[in-house]
């Protein structure tokens, strides 16, 4: 049906994404048959300024987004912590606008109980900033966060939503698996013990600069998108 609808009524697909990564048809089987219309785009992020002030990474951020379905993630990363190497580090979650309030203040009497150096807050409008600066980003692979750690070249334990039989988050985290820097863990296969190695994991494995399969991506969709809808 999408590729009839598409072979009748459209001039081009604009695809958010760099095919060095994830072509399209990793996640759309038919893209072959409409393979003359797909245009690539590169990824749709916000450019990011070097932080001058930057020293060695440090500590560990969690995020979820909205923060809708991210609860358990958050209470595993508490009760991974005192496994990690990284324990003595600060470790600062963000739960997202939506997590619903129990969860938040179940988290926060949680936190009230571990050592000094977690911070729990909402949201945070220096998102970026923190993960440029943090040694180990967890969170799950959603398009907007997977854009962030990529811009900042944070080292990320991804956990993808797959509830509902959603693919598309797993398919992403598997892929970045792929390349240094990056750890997938499913929904299924979360534990703080698993968690906890996944962290020591990432931290000693990204020494230097990013490896160049990640920076070399294209994440300036925003401007060839303009410029492909100016050419058609």
């Amino acid at each position: 049906e999408v590729v009839d609808i598409v072979q009748q009524c459209c001039t081009a697909v604009l695809v958010h994404g760099d095919p060095a990564l994830i072509p399209l048809d990793e996640t759309f089987a038919a893209a072959a048959k409409i393979a003359d219309k797909i245009r690539y785009t590169g990824y749709v992020s916000s450019p990011i300024s070097p932080d001058r002030h930057a020293t060695k990474r440090n500590g560990v951020v969690v995020s979820i987004g909205g923060g809708a379905v991210g609860g358990p993630l958050l209470r595993c990363a508490l009760a991974a912590r005192p496994f990690t190497r990284l324990r003595d580090a600060p470790w600062r979650l963000i739960t997202g606008p939506n997590l619903p309030q129990a969860d938040h203040q179940s988290l926060t009497a949680s936190a009230l109980t571990a050592p000094d150096g977690v911070t729990i807050e909402r949201f945070d409008p220096n998102f970026r900033t923190l993960l440029s600066r943090s040694a180990v980003s967890i969170s799950q692979a959603g398009y907007n966060t997977v854009m962030d750690v990529l811009a900042t070249h944070a080292p990320a334990i991804l956990v993808p939503f797959a509830q509902g039989g959603e693919t598309e988050q797993t398919v992403r985290a598997k892929l970045l698996a792929l390349h240094r820097g990056f750890q997938f863990i499913s929904e299924a296969e979360l534990s703080p013990d698993r968690l906890a190695a996944a962290v020591d994991e990432v931290a000693d494995a990204v020494v230097g600069a990013p490896p160049a399969s990640i920076t070399a991506l294209n994440q300036d969709g925003a401007a060839e998108t303009a410029k492909i809808m100016l050419d058609l």
